[in-house]
């Protein structure tokens, strides 16, 4: 059984075998990702939904601290798949004394116990759902995959803005940073034309339509 444990500003969990979690909150709140380096957090504003998910392989932290917040978190429901994608029940608790954090030693604990208080609100109420620095880095391209805008192939580190989907060249968001083009692919012929490289730009493209029409188990899966 996984325990997810929340409150004054901190959200964990106690599992070291998580792939997946989603946990639907009551209200906004604006998030600080605070997974390790092999994780990514996404949010959804629509449906106040918070996603964790392994996004690299490889050894690393385990996952613990999910993030810190600001604002009134009161989780309503959480969906979690172990390392196998197999479900697992889930006990969701508002901290209410630092004993009860994690069942752990207190050496190992992130919070100080003075610093934990009977509520999940922290600071101040937000009326929008947010995450903070929302960049996916360090994230290497493949031949053939981007082109800059002069048309030249990007072959490199880049990363990924959230908010907006874009691709951008650089392991980190910089002032050098650029943008990122993919060219259009239509049943293995590419078109010379440069897209931005962001997944609105792709769902629109003929290929995607393309696609669209094809039965589920005969499509050709092409990530970007």
């Amino acid at each position: 059984m996984v325990k997810i444990y929340y409150g004054n500003g901190i959200c964990e969990i106690d599992s070291s075998d998580v792939k997946y979690c989603d946990i639907r909150i009551r209200y906004p709140i604006e998030i600080e990702d605070t997974t390790p380096y092999k994780y990514i957090l996404t949010v959804s504003e629509k449906n106040n939904l918070i996603i964790i998910a392994k996004f690299r392989q490889g050894e690393g932290e385990p996952l613990k601290t999910l993030f810190n917040y600001e604002g009134n978190l009161s989780i309503m429901s959480a969906n979690i798949l172990n390392g196998n994608g197999d479900r697992v029940s889930c006990v969701i608790k508002r901290v209410m004394d630092y004993s009860e954090l994690l069942n752990s030693n207190a050496e190992d604990m992130t919070v100080k116990s003075e610093d934990l208080r009977a509520t999940g609100i922290k600071t101040k109420r937000i009326s929008k759902m947010k995450l903070k620095n929302p960049i996916i880095p360090d994230l290497e391209s493949a031949a053939g995959q981007f082109y800059l805008q002069d048309g030249s192939e990007y072959i490199g580190s880049y990363h990924i803005h959230q908010d907006t989907t874009q691709r951008m060249s650089g392991a980190n968001h910089t002032e050098r940073s650029e943008n990122l083009y993919f060219k259009e692919e239509v049943e293995g012929i590419v078109i010379d034309k440069l897209l931005l490289a962001k997944s609105t730009n792709y769902r629109h493209t003929k290929e995607s339509k393309i696609r669209s029409t094809i039965p589920h188990k005969n499509r050709r899966r092409r990530a970007i």
